[in-house]
Order: structure tokens, then C-alpha cells, then sequence
């Protein structure tokens, strides 16, 4: 398919890249895999430009717990009866997931809007798809991993 099908209204066909449209706003969700590192590439390379708002995304989540009552929460809690136990753990996920989006922010050269958000749910893909739409995004980027 075309991308200027996936557009939404208003694609110059005239013209390349997303330079033919204003206020693209795409989200990209990376867990700091190499797939990650491919799609923000991806994204630089097809449509970088001013035009652009890249949205970064990583998602921690407590989704693996012995205790039934934290076994899918989406957010830490520190009144949880295990939260000391968790807490360190919960702290480098966030870490890690700052980390990734860093060097994921480190990959685009030709964008020129890009917000860095961690969002804390048991579920990412619901996460991701839910804060895509809280942002109006146009389209969201994935690696094939994470």
C-alpha cells in the first residue's frame, strides 16, 4: 500500500516524505532492542522533517510477581505489602526503560520534535495504544522485537 494512503488527509502526492504534510505525530515505542534502534531509523530516514513530532515510548510494568495481589498491577505502589521487596526492582525496569529511551532519541538525525515518555502498565501494547490515541497520533512504530 502507498504510504501517502496511510496518510490522513491533506498528503501532497506532489511532494516526498512528510515535508508534504504539517503536524505528523507518530509514536515510538522502544524497549532499547536493535529492532527498536531499525524502526527509529526507519522513522528518521521516511519522515524526518520539521513537520514531524516523534512520541518515544517505553513501558514498565509489574507483570511477574509470587504475590497475587501485585501479579498484574500496572503501576508501582509503595502501599503494596511487598512493595519494599519490589521497589528495587521496580527502580532499575524504570531505569532501563529511560535508558532505552536515550539511546533510542540518539538514533534520529533529522527529526527535530521528539518527547521522551515511560509509562508504567502491566499490559504495553494496551499502553501504547491507548497513549496513541490520548496524543491524536497518526501512526505508531514498532521494532519487531519487545
Amino acid at each position: 500500500m502507498a504510504l501517502s494512503r496511510l496518510l490522513r488527509p491533506g498528503y501532497d502526492k506532489g511532494r516526498t516524505g512528510v515535508s508534504a504534510m504539517a503536524d505528523l505525530t507518530l509514536v515510538l515505542a522502544t524497549d532499547g532492542s536493535l529492532g527498536a534502534f531499525k524502526a527509529a531509523s526507519w522513522v528518521d530516514d521516511n519522515f524526518g522533517s520539521d513537520g514531524l513530532t516523534v512520541h518515544l515510548v517505553s513501558v514498565v510494568g509489574i507483570t511477574s510477581f509470587d504475590d497475587p495481589k501485585t501479579a498484574h498491577a500496572p503501576v508501582y505502589d509503595p502501599a503494596w505489602p511487598a512493595a519494599q521487596e519490589i521497589q528495587p526492582a521496580w527502580s532499575r525496569a524504570r531505569a532501563r526503560a529511560e535508558d532505552a529511551l536515550h539511546q533510542t532519541a540518539h538514533v534520529f538525525q533529522n527529526v527535530r520534535r521528539i518527547e521522551r515518555h515511560v509509562l508504567e502498565d502491566a499490559r504495553p501494547a494496551d499502553a501504547i495504544v491507548q497513549f496513541a490515541r490520548d496524543h491524536h497520533a497518526d501512526m505508531i512504530v514498532i521494532g519487531r522485537r519487545g
